[in-house]
Order: C-alpha cells, then structure tokens, then sequence
C-alpha cells in the first residue's frame, strides 16, 4: 500500500501506513460485538459493560500496535528507495 500512495504523489503517507495496518484493531472491535451478540449469554449490564469496555481497550491498543508496525515498515522501504535513487 505505501508504494501506491508514493506513485499517487500522496504526501500524507504517514497516516496512510498507520490506519491502513491499524484497520485490523476495528475487524477486532467488530468481531467482539458478534461474539457477544451470538456466543455470550450476559444477562446484566455491569458484566456487559465490563466486556466492551475491555473489548474497546483491547482493539485500541491493538491499532496502535499494528499501526507503529505499519509507519515503522513504511518509512524503513521509504528511505530504502529514496536512498537508492542517483541523482547526477
């Protein structure tokens, strides 16, 4: 994804790496709400709001971990190509 936002002349990179890997926190945050709707059979408020609110923790951390993944690998293949080009 970073090579194509490079061609598009897309000078906001940045985020673009970041939110594009960090997209699989929201899937997580997605897929907790499924579980609990078809698997879990909470019946009180407080054990639900206890498991969203882990659940929103949860995926929150995971974005920005996957995110710094994302920023850390794209800025590493971005200043491999840019220190590949010769300029005469």
């Amino acid at each position: 994804m970073c090579y194509f936002h490079l061609c598009a002349e897309d000078w906001r990179w940045q985020w673009r790496a970041f939110l594009t890997s960090g997209a699989s926190g929201v899937y997580m945050l997605a897929y907790s709400a499924v579980y609990y709707v078809k698997r879990l059979r909470v019946d009180n408020v407080p054990s639900a709001f206890l498991y969203f609110g882990w659940s929103v923790a949860t995926s929150l951390l995971f974005v920005i971990a996957t995110g710094f993944v994302g920023y850390i690998s794209c800025l590493y293949f971005v200043r491999k190509i840019f220190s590949s080009i010769k300029v005469d």
